[in-house]
């Protein structure tokens, strides 16, 4: 199996600090990638939660556990 395949989606954008980061084992630099994709995903997440209350009637809502 092709390792080199998995990183195919980290090639742009935020993902080029991370691998560049890997490759000269510096850990600043993959932070620089890592951080912000990470923000971007909560921020994602949000955005789905919030669509998900606007969409789903409140009688098919999960009730949280107590």
């Amino acid at each position: 199996m092709n390792h080199d395949l998995a990183y195919r989606g980290l090639e742009g954008g935020y993902g080029q600090p991370i691998l560049a980061g890997i490759r000269l084992d510096d850990v600043g630099l993959i932070l620089q990638g890592a951080i912000p994709a990470a923000l971007l995903a909560l921020l994602v997440q949000g955005v789905f939660e919030l669509a998900e209350l606007a969409v789903v009637p409140k009688g098919l809502r999960l009730k949280p556990l107590e």
